[in-house]
């Protein structure tokens, strides 16, 4: 969540101010679980960390009036995103999936710091993110062209604010550096059913084998449109 911030009194990050000011903002963990007794999951917060723009770093004299110790410096929200959930992993989570946008979805370290620990992911990325297909490498768009039709499912992933939340699915698999029998990359692709050239598209990486509706499943866990 994002909260404007003023520039005359910055009495702490995050504290209402001019819209005109840069805008500071949170990253949080968030962890869904099935609950003995409940039908639905319950979503509870686990850790959470306070992005601060160059804007505010790169001045020491504003940290120091809004109560931000020295020792911290910048660091993007991926970053940020990586520490998140490092904390959980050593703390003992274990989530099925680890689901973000494409802020953190376009970021190969992220990606590549999850698969070391073999935590399985499903990340949002823009229709402009390369990938690797046999020798060719290849912008995700262009991976629609190549999913034959009855690769295309329809699945509901929850519902959403204006009813059931039914979209097409496909999962296209390309290159990875692991033992193909153990875990798989895929590219996931999200289509509306009454609009269909408006294609979401997401990396994901999880156990060879995972099967597409649960590929939609963690996919329709972020996004709730």
């Amino acid at each position: 969540m994002k909260r404007p911030l003023s520039k005359k009194a910055p009495s702490r990050p995050g504290s209402p101010g001019s819209t005109a000011a840069p805008a500071v903002s949170s990253t949080t963990a968030k962890w869904a679980c099935s609950c003995p007794g409940r039908r639905r999951k319950v979503t509870r917060s686990l850790d959470r960390a306070l992005y601060l723009p160059r804007e505010w770093t790169d001045d020491p004299e504003r940290c120091r009036a809004a109560g931000i110790p020295e020792e911290v410096t910048f660091a993007t929200k991926p970053e940020l995103a990586r520490r998140l959930v490092e904390r959980a992993l050593e703390a003992g989570a274990r989530p099925a999936w680890v689901v973000a946008d494409s802020v953190y979805g376009a970021d190969s370290k992220l990606r590549f710091f999850l698969e070391e620990r073999q935590q399985p992911y499903v990340m949002a990325v823009t229709s402009a993110q390369s990938v690797w297909t046999g020798l060719t490498q290849r912008r995700v768009k262009s991976l629609v062209a190549l999913a034959p039709a009855d690769a295309w499912q329809r699945l509901k992933v929850g519902a959403g604010t204006k009813g059931p939340r039914l979209f097409d699915w496909a999962a296209v698999a390309i290159n990875h550096p692991y033992e193909p029998r153990s875990w798989q990359r895929w590219v996931l692709l999200r289509r509306s059913c009454s609009e269909p050239e408006d294609i979401t598209f997401y990396l994901a990486f999880g156990p060879a084998g995972t099967a597409l509706p649960a590929l939609a499943r963690a996919a329709g866990r972020r996004s709730r449109h």
